[in-house]
């Protein structure tokens, strides 16, 4: 019986290769635009699987305003963690973990046996925890896993990395516990890091993303620090019992505060499973970029539409080969088919048509998925082994979900025809009651169609003139503040501030307006490190330096990069000495606190100021004394000038011209500063990156509006070939009555054209409220006028008529006698 139905259904689609060709094209492009957005729907779900993952939790900082939350914060302060497993034993671990760098980045020298210094960039690392093997659960391949990330200065490195640095010793899995690394940063910073363990890669699906870590306990980490440690600057996870309710914890940690304006804020935490922090995109200081659920469903709602596209297209070609299979259909009844037996013959027939166009759309994919990683900045996850079975399985979810799509109307619509009318001829067909709701439906479908190609064709329009308009400023000049990132030059000198200077001064024209430079970010001192070794020296009459107190005691100093604005009134905080000059100009001196001055020996302030501090950077000279910001604080070293991370904002003038967009200007700006100060870049990077991932949804948009048009006119080619064969005698009847030709093309035309008319009434209110959300969120945004969505509907209109001129012109050039005679 199956072998019958599949042989019938093969000879029907060799019978009808043109309409056969146009439901495998349809269907094929529907499924492959369908199955392109799965693999990026499903890429973002199933973050963070832990084999514990529903009992982690991030800890978040929360800041309420009566009563509603405005600020949600990745980022908690280090002395947040202990008290909450001290004070809820339901929490069986915590984890804390805190960028290695302002960017989360680690750059290290390592010294090869072969006497070549190995430089070693990683882009994710952190200072951690001894407890975050278990908190994420973390597999260790080499070290101790009850020693590692205990002791300060040791480093675990991930297999990736280790591989990469210590290629033969990972590939005969030699330890590589106890090899050293050194910072690369130079004087204040070089610390030196000893190889505890190499962990298992983390999994590619997670919104933590890092290849090394270093002991939480490293005196670079600063966690000595009083101020660090009730600053919001490290992740904290907690491990909980299962089934515990987390929100007894999330009220016992509020606590009250107000602000500058004197309204009362609350600060709390909020304690988020590590399985939902993907799709949370409300959240500040995040590790690695979300994305938005909404987003998700939008790309899905987009799928499901194309699909249902490509359906309707079988649908119509379906109802318009009824014509000619009545026939086929009426002899089948009159040898007893039952209409259970027809209904399956039709339906496997589409079962065979949407398995062939499954298989097909699996090489469209392939071919789409190379043109977006081509042409667009859109970072689109590969299809891989580990996922190969939720690919199949949904190839063939989907293959049967389109069948019973394209099937159901077509053959309930077919096994109905009456036997009678059917043997009689085309013509009875065409005049019987069930083809006329056919054609009711045909219309309806293809109403949804061009209603879609005009909603996809008006946003990639509208897109494109949004993205132009940002690029060209509309045609006026404007300024553009951005900020950067010079990190430091070892040996910077007088010389170097000479040449900053006249940068400044011959760079502040046309593109640039206006440079403030200073070693603090907006601010906020964000460059500290716990540092020793420090101890005041003499100059002797033969250069040599010795020693002022042989038997000081070596101190732990903590180490500050400031500015000569970080004390807005530094003559109430000075007891000797002086501030710091303008940027650049005191690049070897020093100011220190009290408990600094004591703890290099000296007990009287004046006798600091002036004196030569050797360190590992060389040699320093103390310009100034302040005042201990507390009873008792800490040791305290402040630094400044253009050896150390420097932070800059600009006022940048763009003055659009045709040679040169926003992006080119930015990218000439950045060359332009860099020649001035070695690996600079800038920080401000949110107007280029949303630029540059709109204009990669444009492109992809752009695929799936041209998807959107071919199935719509593929619609209307089907829909052509019904309405002439359906008014083929009436087309004659006009002839012989004297009708010229132009006139009857102008009747056929005037139905498509009511559609088009349709399609555009009711497209128009969606993409008038879709267009005006998205634009509310430029600042400089096009207008919304109703020629963005004219020019998509005379587009489509021009391309409609050209696909159905040639069908009409045939018919309108046929001879009167001819039409009359059909049958």
């Amino acid at each position: 019986m199956i072998k019958n139905f599949l042989l019938i259904s093969v000879r029907n689609i060799l019978r009808n290769k043109g309409a056969a060709y146009l439901n495998i094209l349809g269907l094929t492009l529907g499924m492959a635009a369908c199955i392109f957005l799965f693999n990026y729907i499903q890429s973002h779900l199933f973050y963070d699987r832990l084999p514990q993952g529903q009992s982690v939790f991030r800890v978040e900082t929360t800041t309420s305003t009566r009563g509603e939350i405005t600020v949600r914060d990745a980022f908690t302060a280090p002395i947040d963690g202990p008290p909450l497993a001290n004070n809820h034993v339901e929490i069986a671990g915590y984890a804390r973990l805190l960028p290695f760098s302002e960017y989360g980045s680690a750059f290290f020298k390592y010294q090869k046996h072969d006497s070549l210094a190995l430089s070693v960039f990683v882009e994710k690392a952190y200072y951690a925890d001894h407890s975050i093997l278990s908190v994420l659960s973390l597999k260790l391949l080499q070290g101790n896993y009850d020693s590692v990330l205990t002791a300060p200065n040791t480093l675990l490195l991930s297999a990736t990395l280790a591989k990469r640095i210590f290629p033969k010793q990972m590939e005969n899995n030699t330890s590589i516990v106890g090899q050293e690394f050194v910072s690369a940063a130079a004087g204040f910073f070089e610390q030196t890091y000893v190889i505890g363990g190499v962990f298992d890669d983390r999994p590619e699906k997670t919104h933590l993303k890092f290849d090394l870590l270093s002991s939480l306990n490293s005196p670079a980490a600063g966690m000595d620090n009083p101020g660090m440690q009730k600053s919001e600057v490290v992740y904290t996870y907690v491990l909980v019992s299962p089934d515990f309710d987390v929100s007894s914890i999330e009220k016992a940690s509020t606590s009250p505060g107000s602000s500058a304006e004197m309204e009362t804020y609350e600060k709390g935490i909020f304690l988020r499973p590590i399985e939902d922090i993907h799709l949370s995109t409300e959240i500040s200081n995040e590790p690695e970029d979300g994305i938005s659920p909404t987003l998700l469903v939008f790309l899905a709602v987009i799928a499901v539409i194309i699909v249902v596209l490509a359906c309707t297209n079988y649908v119509n070609n379906a109802i318009i080969n009824s014509i000619e299979r009545a026939k086929e259909i009426g002899v089948r009844k009159l040898l007893g088919i039952t209409p259970t037996q027809l209904t399956l013959t039709f339906v496997g027939e589409a079962l065979l048509t949407n398995t062939l166009a499954g298989l097909l759309s699996i090489f469209f994919f392939l071919f789409g998925t190379k043109l977006i990683v081509m042409y667009t900045n859109i970072s689109y996850p590969p299809v891989g082994y580990s996922n190969m079975a939720v690919f199949i399985l949904f190839l063939i979810l989907l293959i049967l979900v389109s069948t019973l799509l394209s099937s159901a109307y077509p053959a309930f619509h077919l096994s109905s025809l009456n036997p009678i009318d059917s043997l009689r001829g085309k013509t009875s067909v065409i005049n019987s009651g069930n083809l006329s709701k056919g054609s009711g439906i045909i219309r309806s479908l293809l109403i949804f169609q061009l209603t879609s190609s005009i909603i996809f064709l008006s946003a990639v329009y509208i897109v494109y003139l949004q993205l132009d308009y940002i690029e060209r400023s509309g045609g006026t000049s404007r300024e553009i503040k951005m900020s950067g990132v010079f990190p430091g030059l070892p040996g910077a000198n007088k010389e170097f501030t000479n040449q900053v200077d006249r940068f400044i001064l011959h760079n502040r024209g046309e593109g640039i307006r206006g440079i403030h430079i200073s070693n603090l970010y907006q601010g906020k001192i964000k460059t500290m490190q716990a540092i020793s070794g420090l101890a005041p020296v003499e100059k002797q009459e033969d250069g040599i330096y010795v020693k002022l107190f042989p038997g000081l005691k070596d101190t732990t100093f903590n180490l500050y990069v400031i500015d000569h604005q970080y004390w807005k009134d530094s003559s109430s905080v000075l007891l000797a000495g002086r501030n710091f000059r303008n940027m650049g100009d005191d690049f070897n001196s020093l100011v220190v606190n009290e408990s600094a001055a004591k703890a290099l020996g000296f007990g009287d302030p004046e006798m600091a100021v002036g004196q030569t501090i050797d360190s590992r950077g060389g040699y320093h000279v103390i310009v100034g004394i302040v005042k201990n910001q507390q009873v008792s604080a800490p040791p305290s070293i402040y630094v400044t000038g253009f050896r150390h991370r420097t932070y800059m904002d600009f006022v940048l003038f763009y003055q659009p011209n045709q040679s040169e967009n926003i992006s080119t200007f930015l990218q000439e700006t950045k060359f332009q500063i860099g020649t001035y100060f070695p690996n600079f870049f800038f920080l401000s990077r949110g107007f280029e990156n949303r630029l540059a991932l709109e204009e990669g949804m444009l492109k992809m948009f752009f695929f799936f509006a041209i998807i959107a048009i071919v199935i719509a006119n593929m619609g209307m080619f089907g829909l052509a070939s019904y309405v002439t064969q359906k008014r083929t005698k009436e087309i004659g009847i006009r002839k012989i009555l004297g009708a010229p030709t132009y006139n009857i093309m102008l009747l056929l035309l005037y139905d498509f054209l009511k559609l088009i008319l349709i399609a555009y009434l009711i497209s128009n209110p969606i993409v008038w409220f879709s267009a005006k959300e998205w634009l509310d969120d430029y600042p400089f945004r096009i207008g919304l006028d109703p020629t963005l969505i004219l020019f998509p509907v005379l587009f489509i209109l021009f391309i409609s008529t050209l696909v159905i001129a040639e069908k009409c012109w045939q018919t309108a050039i046929k001879s009167p006698l001819d039409s009359l005679d059909a049958n």
